[in-house]
């Protein structure tokens, strides 16, 4: 899934905010995940991702409050037409892959 963010975009630290399960990531990894998200569950995520409040070591032992990732409006978007596009293909009984995700697909949608 991150190889897929990737074609859409996203940094690598918005990668891991999304896909890794530690760390706090959200572990949005299988086509069938994606395939589950409303609108709503995307823009809670993201939200999510971007203040997920707490506090984290800053590598001296201090504590300091966790910022979060920058995910723009426009990554926010393009994760909600993947889900559009996972979404699409299998209500077409279409096998959907990883692969299958990239910019000018979902862009399409």
């Amino acid at each position: 899934m991150r190889a897929a963010l990737g074609r859409l975009g996203f940094a690598a630290e918005g990668q891991a905010a999304v896909a890794n399960a530690d760390n706090g990531g959200q572990g949005l990894n299988t086509i069938a995940d994606v395939q589950m998200m409303t609108d709503f569950d995307v823009e809670s995520m993201c939200t999510s991702i971007r203040r997920p409040g707490g506090t984290i070591d800053d590598g001296h032992g201090n504590q300091v409050p966790n910022r979060g990732q920058s995910i723009s409006v426009i990554q926010e978007k393009k994760l909600k037409l993947m889900v559009y596009f996972c979404k699409h293909k299998k209500r077409c009984s279409d096998n959907c892959t990883h692969d299958m995700i990239t910019e000018a697909n979902v862009a399409a949608m």
